[in-house]
């Protein structure tokens, strides 16, 4: 947190309009990269942890979770 307000006090704000697209644009383009590649990954992990059972196991399963009196 530390390093984040030194480096907010060395920044002039006209360094910054210069260099928004590279920065912002950036960003966006790496946020979107990353949460792409994290949710194939989880995809991913879901059908291989999770191919055997389906919709209907986990029904049944929340079914008798409750009716033994687990809330």
């Amino acid at each position: 947190m530390l390093m984040l307000f030194v480096i907010g006090l060395e920044l002039d704000p006209q360094r910054l309009w210069k260099l928004r697209a590279s920065v912002f644009g950036g960003g966006a383009l790496q946020m979107v990269v990353c949460g792409g590649l994290i949710g194939l990954f989880c995809m991913f992990l879901a059908c291989v942890a999770g191919g055997g059972t389906d919709w209907h196991d986990a029904g049944a399963f929340v079914h008798g979770y409750r009716h033994a009196g687990n809330e």
